[in-house]
């Protein structure tokens, strides 16, 4: 019998997963290479995002990830921005690679100190309504989000195939 592997209850089901983490890994090699080297920043995606989002990635001192999110540094505008200024197929890249990054960095903290290190994400609601401090940082409001939601989409599925045991 086969072992659950994110869910998956078939070995055909599981070796699909397999080839496409495979392809996808194997189509963003180069990019990937240059962002374990210099960090995410090397994408051209990475400022216009930290910027109009107010994501910023720390490193926790044991070594896990935080994504802090200012909820005030996002609104319809910065959103519409993100979208004029980013494709969503560089923007679901960026996604993939920043989720593959974090992975990476959890796995080696977990190796290094044998205790099971994860990522966290604090999103400050001091400065915001409440429903600022629940919505998502970039979603489209009013229905309109010029392939954002896609993006998000896409980069989910992509990462569910490369990740399957990440709950993030």
């Amino acid at each position: 019998q086969a072992r659950s592997y994110g869910g998956a209850r078939s070995l055909k089901h599981v070796a699909g997963t397999i080839r496409r983490a495979i392809a996808w890994r194997d189509k963003h090699r180069h990019m990937l290479a240059a962002a374990r080297r210099d960090g995410l920043a090397i994408h051209p995606v990475h400022y216009t995002f930290e910027a109009l989002t107010g994501v910023t990635k720390w490193t926790m001192l044991d070594g896990g990830w935080l994504d802090y999110i200012d909820p005030s540094a996002c609104s319809l505008d910065a959103t519409r921005e993100l979208i004029s200024r980013v494709s969503a197929e560089a923007l679901e890249e960026y996604l993939i690679i920043r989720k593959e990054l974090k992975y990476e960095q959890c796995d080696r903290a977990t190796r290094r100190s044998g205790r099971i290190v994860k990522s966290i994400t604090v999103r400050d609601s001091a400065h915001t309504s409440t429903l600022g401090a629940i919505a998502t940082p970039f979603t489209g409001m009013a229905g309109w989000d010029g392939g954002l939601s896609r993006a998000q989409r896409n980069a989910a599925a992509i990462s569910e195939d490369l990740h399957p045991l990440m709950t993030d």
